[in-house]
């Protein structure tokens, strides 16, 4: 069950970094995760504050956040022309859960294997 838990918030924390790269975090948002970077600097072992602890863990290039800024502002593009509002949250969740889900779960799955 505690893994489960860690993916979920390890999930939770790659969409908060999709949304700051793409300038669409929340001051909740921002907020929230600024409250947990103690519990981050524990786990992690990293100093900083919360985009310290995830750049260091993800290790995006720039040219990968460049990526993320062109794909979001392709999609938003789109929705806008067809006369719809651009979800920043189901495109930070849909990024991370086709980008990074499946990378993290073979992560898990060699933390476990070894």
């Amino acid at each position: 069950m505690r893994r489960s838990q860690e993916d979920t918030q390890l999930i939770s924390l790659l969409e908060y970094y999709v949304l700051h790269i793409i300038g669409e975090l929340s001051d909740d948002k921002r907020h929230d995760v600024k409250r947990i970077e103690p519990h981050l600097h524990h786990i992690y072992k990293i100093r900083g504050g919360w985009l310290d602890v995830i750049s260091e863990q993800v290790q995006w290039s720039s040219e990968q956040k460049n990526d993320i800024r062109r794909i979001w502002n392709k999609y938003s593009g789109w929705a806008k022309q067809r006369g719809a509002i651009p979800d920043p949250d189901a495109f930070a969740a849909s990024y991370v859960d086709q980008n990074f889900g499946k990378a993290h779960g073979k992560a898990a799955q060699n933390k476990a294997d070894a």
